[in-house]
């Protein structure tokens, strides 16, 4: 490619550096949002686009190196692969010899501030173990530890000899190692799920502090969007309730009741009875509100599958076809599809 203008010129937001491989020297650089060279070619590969100032590379002798956004080497590394930086830490991979010994993950569920409901996942790495490093290139959490998680804003789980603990972005442990397993996060109120090992029964602690905001006597926890929380304690009445409030009960559900999650609107699909309703005897689907008063009973409706609200409406499949509803219970889309997915 044909380099323009001077490499005088930088951007503030290093984010809109993108790379490039110039067509004759075969050397990759980074440009601006506007197309101007600010840092000239002279790499053998890139490894990660810029953020937060940095950029993971290969220098022209081969190592591989993190760099700013004037092009100059901050650190070199040995590792395998780079992720890119988030919140001051940056993931990293080594290779491992041992067939089939990968990086265990879990599965984490936050709510993103803004009434959506995110589950995060990441891949399973197989023969490569993850660790992360500050901007300066130095270990926060090592990869030698026997299971890593994926990093949250809050820090990530390390897991050795089958004890459980969180480490924050600066190494240090906010609670634990304990014998704990995670069922879950909320990432908006920074709040961790974990079962324990010795009676198997669930709490809450909070991931900044590493205090405990529900006791560890709960069969299950699952978090909800808005700050709310659907506990159990044995086979007693699912109970949600807004843990943003003290934990205040709002309403409470059968045992035996399905409940998706509140979408952006504030409305939730539930199956099941609920207390306190003129229509808790009937077990069908039903679509509430944070008040969990009924919307919408879906008794006269064939519903084979629901999906969560989202911009105010929700996919719904009825006689193996799919369809938009309303809060209401109206169609927007009639079921006519294979499938749907709101964007």
């Amino acid at each position: 490619e044909k380099m323009t203008g001077d490499f005088a010129g930088r951007t503030a937001n290093t984010d809109n550096l993108y790379s490039f491989k110039d067509k004759q020297s075969k050397k990759y650089g980074f440009k601006n949002g506007e197309g101007t060279v600010v840092i000239p070619p002279q790499f053998k590969n890139v490894y990660t686009e810029f953020s937060e100032d940095r950029a993971f590379v290969q220098l022209k002798d081969g190592e591989k190196a993190a760099i700013n956004s004037e092009g100059t080497v901050v650190f070199t590394t040995k590792y395998d692969d780079f992720g890119k930086y988030h919140d001051g830490v940056a993931e990293f991979r080594r290779k491992v010899s041992k067939l089939g010994l990968g990086t265990v993950v879990g599965r984490y569920f936050g709510d993103s501030g803004h009434g959506s409901y995110t589950a995060y996942e990441a891949s399973t790495y197989d023969n490569v173990k993850r660790g992360y490093i500050n901007k300066d290139g130095e270990t926060i959490i090592d990869s030698k530890n026997d299971k890593v998680y994926p990093i949250t804003p809050y820090g990530a789980f390390v897991e050795n000899d089958g004890r459980l603990g969180l480490v924050n972005h600066d190494g240090e442990y906010v609670f634990g190692p304990g014998k704990y397993q995670p069922k879950g996060v909320n990432i908006t109120h920074g709040w961790a799920a974990l079962q324990s090992k010795q009676n198997n029964l669930t709490g809450v602690l909070d991931m900044r502090t590493g205090k405990e905001v529900l006791p560890f006597t709960y069969k299950k926890v699952s978090f909800l969007t808005h700050g709310l929380v659907a506990t159990q304690i044995g086979d007693k009445d699912i109970v949600v309730s807004n843990l943003a409030d003290n934990n205040k009960a709002i309403y409470s559900l059968d045992p035996t009741s399905w409940i998706s999650n509140y979408g952006d609107k504030g409305n939730m699909w539930i199956k099941g009875s609920l207390r306190g309703s003129m229509e808790g005897k009937d077990a069908g689907y039903k679509i509430i509100n944070l008040e969990g008063k009924v919307l919408f009973n879906a008794k006269d409706l064939n519903i084979e599958k629901v999906g969560l609200f989202k911009h105010g409406v929700s996919p719904v499949k009825v006689d193996g076809k799919w369809g938009l509803m309303n809060a209401q219970g109206k169609w927007v889309l009639p079921p006519q599809y294979k499938q749907i997915t709101i964007l």
